[in-house]
C-alpha cells in the first residue's frame, strides 16, 4: 500500500536540475523545511535513521517524506512504500510499490533528467547472519507516476550511496558502497538509461573494503565531481574525478580517536570564508567493532586545499547519547555562515528521548 499525506510549503518553489547531486538536494529540501517550520514539521523526520528522505514527487513544490522498511523488524521479507506528509492521507496508485527488506539510504535526484525527483534506494537486507543483502533499486518518474527500475548493481549489503553526473554528459550517475557483501562501485548512465558498473578501487585489505558512507561532490573545486567514502577503520578516502568518469588519483586521511565510523558526509562553509569544508559525522568506537557503532557522536571538519587534506578537526562531540544518522547543512539565518542540524530527536544511551534535537552547530 502506498500512502501520501501532503503539505505545501509557502514561498518554496522547486526547479529540478539534472546537474544537481543528491547531496545538494538533501540539503536544499531540509533547509526549506527547517526555515519554514522550526525543529520538526514532519513528525516522520525523527525516523529518518537508516531510511527515509524528503522528496518532491510531482515537481509541484509539495514535499513528501518517503520511507520504506521502518517496521523491518516485524517483516523480514520486506515492506512497501510509505509516503508521508502532514495534512491529509490519500492513496497514490501511480507510484509503483517497491519492497525492501532493510532500507539504509534514499538518495534523491533527477536521475532520468525529466525535471522530476527520482529515488535511488539502497538497502542491506536483514542485518543478521548470513547477511545476504539485497538489490539496489531506482524509483523513476514515468509519465504521470513512478516506476521501479533495477540499475543492475547486484546484491549487496548496501550501506550508502549518492547521485551525481560524474562524466559531465548531463546524465546523473550512481555511487553505491557496501558494508559487507557486494562490490563498492560507481555506475555511469548512458543515453538509454542503463548503468555501466565500475569497481571502486579502494586498494585496501578486504577488512577495509567495508565502507560505511559515500557521497558525490566537488571537493577540490575544479568543476568535476569527486567521490568521498569512509571505511570501517576510521579512514576517509577522496577519489578525485577527472570529469570523464574516471578517478585516477585518491587521497586518504584518518579521523581522530576515539571515533571510528563516519556515518554521514556533507560539506559547508562554517566560518563564512567562501570556502567549503568537508563535514563528517562519526560514531564513538575504541576499536572497529559493531558494539560501539551506535554510541555517541563526533562532528568534525576536514579542510581541502587543492588535493591536500588537513587533519580532521573535532568541532563537537557527546559520548553520552545515541548516534544519529544524518546532518544537513545550509545558512539558516542568512549571515553568510552555514549551520548544521539534524531532525532526529536526541536520545540517551538507554534510548530515552530528551526533548532536544539530536544536533545543531553554528559558528
Amino acid at each position: 500500500m502506498k500512502i501520501i499525506v501532503s503539505i505545501v510549503l509557502c514561498f518554496f518553489s522547486v526547479t529540478a536540475f539534472a546537474e544537481e547531486t543528491s547531496l545538494n538536494k538533501k540539503n536544499k529540501y531540509a533547509c526549506e523545511v527547517k526555515k519554514n517550520m522550526w525543529l520538526n514539521p514532519f513528525p516522520y523526520l525523527q525516523y529518518e535513521g537508516a531510511h527515509g528522505s524528503l522528496v518532491d514527487f510531482h515537481g509541484d513544490g509539495t514535499l513528501e517524506f518517503y520511507d520504506n522498511g521502518r517496521k523491518y523488524w516485524e517483516n523480514k521479507s520486506g515492506t512497501d512504500n510509505l509516503i508521508y506528509s502532514k495534512k491529509k492521507t490519500v492513496i497514490d496508485s501511480k507510484i509503483e510499490t517497491v519492497s525492501t527488506v532493510w532500507l539504509r539510504k534514499v538518495a534523491v535526484a533527477d536521475i532520468n533528467a525529466d525535471g522530476k525527483d527520482d529515488l535511488f534506494l539502497l538497502g542491506h537486507g536483514w542485518d543478521a547472519p548470513p547477511f545476504s543483502g539485497e538489490k539496489t533499486k531506482l524509483l523513476l518518474s514515468h509519465e504521470d507516476g513512478y516506476k521501479s527500475v533495477d540499475p543492475k548493481l547486484g546484491v549487496g549489503f548496501w550501506h550508502s550511496g549518492s547521485v551525481g553526473d560524474l562524466n559531465n554528459d548531463g546524465l546523473p550517475d550512481l555511487l553505491a558502497v557496501k558494508g559487507g557483501k557486494g562490490i563498492n562501485s560507481f555506475a555511469l548512465q548512458n543515453k538509454s538509461g542503463e548503468f555501466e558498473q565500475k569497481k571502486l578501487q579502494t586498494g585496501y585489505s578486504s577488512k577495509e573494503k567495508r565502507l560505511i558512507s559515500g557521497e558525490i561532490f566537488d571537493a577540490d573545486g575544479d568543476g568535476n565531481l569527486d567521490l568521498i567514502v569512509s571505511t570501517a577503520t576510521s579512514k576517509i578516502i577522496i577519489f578525485w574525478g577527472d570529469g570523464n568518469g574516471s578517478f585516477p588519483n585518491k587521497s586518504t586521511v584518518r579521523i581522530p580517536k576515539p571515533f571510528i565510523h563516519v556515518v554521514d558526509i556533507n560539506f559547508g562553509d562554517l566560518d563564512g570564508n567562501k570556502k567549503k569544508e568537508v563535514l563528517l559525522l562519526a560514531t564513538q568506537g575504541h576499536h572497529p567493532s559493531d558494539k560501539d557503532f551506535y554510541k555517541g557522536f563526533g562532528f568534525m571538519s576536514l579542510g581541502v586545499i587543492g588535493r591536500k587534506l588537513s587533519k580532521p578537526l573535532l568541532l563537537a562531540s557527546n559520548k553520552k547519547v545515541r548516534w544519529f544518522p544524518w546532518i544537513y547543512v545550509c545558512d539558516l539565518d542568512n549571515n553568510g555562515k552555514d549551520d548544521v542540524f539534524s531532525f532526529v530527536v536526541e536520545r540517551t544511551l538507554k534510548g530515552k528521548k530528551t526533548g532536544e534535537p539530536a544536533f545543531k552547530y553554528s559558528q
